[in-house]
């Protein structure tokens, strides 16, 4: 496959062409094939907007541009979207499809695909002409919906505000990440393709069905008063492995999420950046030892780790994230003070013997820690998780 550049504007068959000026189906195929060609070389926008693609493909590049376009954006034609992606196009590389090699049933027309003689939906009848169509074949249509959904999904997480410290606020955030993620195994074919293809289509779907039912397993069991500390860690540890699954196969697939904020190009240096303040403190946390050794002892860890909290909040606070992570990188870094003011309250707590303070503080530690995760993980921050 060749990705052009109108986000999935991908030619399975790559075709040179010839026998324009015929008058029979499989001559008009040959020729139009021959259009998307010349079109798509020359980087010509209107004429693959206009006169080469289906109304089907038009639609369905218009539908994955506008989801791909960034808030408050105005929609974007099949024309204007090309246009703006066109420094991404490939050029097609050339194979003949003669009149001989086209194959007509009913409305749709196949050619060769250059793997062992199989062939593959290209263009499809409307109103007596033949017209470049990539939902009349399977894999492209897999590519083009699961692209919308995927854009959709991230629109979803980005609007998503982050849980509030309380357990009904971690309730209503597992139910909601769930419900987007339902709403992208939806929009997708999970039968698309053929024989390796669509297993590795279904597997991408079935990774998408775990997600969604670890987090309203997840959701149900702090409704039933498990521990919240034990619920949420079993949770994140299904979820990191299958959004690793995850990220493996969109990339696989080369489903086009769009612009995925927290892994987007310019965003990658303050990603450095953040990576770089968090890993070493992360670390000095972690090498803190015991708390719990002695009461003197879970005093000083409180207190050190308090203070490394608070210190990774203002080194974080002076960096610039993009500007569409500029609300959840704020109050992940609020969440990141709380968790450090928390941590000294226990300790002044442990301190003066007030055990039942020291226990609010704990229960208030885990409600933060869920959120800060959260947050970290939507900045695509790794390294930030352990604070």
């Amino acid at each position: 496959m060749v990705r052009q550049g109108v986000g999935v504007l991908v030619a399975v068959v790559v075709l040179a062409g010839c026998g324009g000026g015929g008058s029979s189906d499989e001559e008009k195929v040959a020729a139009v094939a021959k259009d998307f060609q010349s079109a798509a070389n020359r980087h010509d926008g209107r004429a693959l907007c206009h006169e080469v693609l289906h109304p089907n493909t038009v639609r369905a590049i218009e539908r994955l541009a506008q989801a791909q376009v960034r808030a408050g954006g105005s929609p974007r034609t099949c024309e204007e979207q090309y246009r703006i992606s066109r420094a991404r196009v490939t050029p097609l590389d050339g194979r003949a499809a003669k009149p001989d090699e086209v194959t007509i049933k009913g409305d749709i027309a196949y050619v060769p695909d250059g793997e062992g003689g199989s062939k593959r939906a290209l263009a499809r009848r409307v109103d007596g002409e033949w017209k470049v169509d990539f939902t009349a074949d399977p894999g492209l249509r897999w590519l083009m919906r699961s692209s919308l959904a995927c854009s959709r999904w991230q629109d979803a997480l980005q609007a998503m505000p982050l849980p509030t410290a309380s357990r009904e606020g971690i309730i209503a955030h597992l139910h909601a990440e769930a419900d987007a993620l339902a709403s992208f195994l939806s929009g997708i074919d999970a039968d698309a393709g053929q024989g390796e293809e669509q297993g590795a289509v279904r597997e991408f779907t079935a990774s998408l069905d775990r997600m969604t039912a670890e987090l309203e397993g997840a959701a149900a069991s702090l409704r039933r008063g498990r521990s919240l500390q034990r619920t949420t860690d079993k949770a994140r540890k299904v979820l990191n492995e299958e959004g690793a699954r995850l990220v493996r196969l969109i990339d696989v697939s080369r489903v086009d999420c769009g612009r995925i904020p927290a892994f987007a190009p310019d965003g990658a240096e303050f990603r450095r950046k953040a990576n770089a303040v968090c890993a070493p403190i992360s670390k000095r946390i972690g090498g803190l030892g015991d708390p719990g050794s002695s009461p003197r002892a879970a005093v000083r860890f409180l207190r050190r780790a308090g203070a490394l909290e608070r210190q990774a909040s203002r080194r974080l606070a002076a960096l610039t994230p993009p500007s569409d992570l500029d609300r959840v990188y704020r109050e992940t870094l609020a969440t990141v003070n709380g968790l450090g003011a928390t941590l000294q309250a226990e300790g002044a707590a442990a301190a003066r013997g007030d055990l039942a303070g020291a226990r609010r503080a704990v229960g208030r530690l885990v409600l933060l820690d869920y959120r800060k995760s959260a947050g970290f993980a939507r900045l695509g921050l790794a390294s930030c998780w352990q604070l």
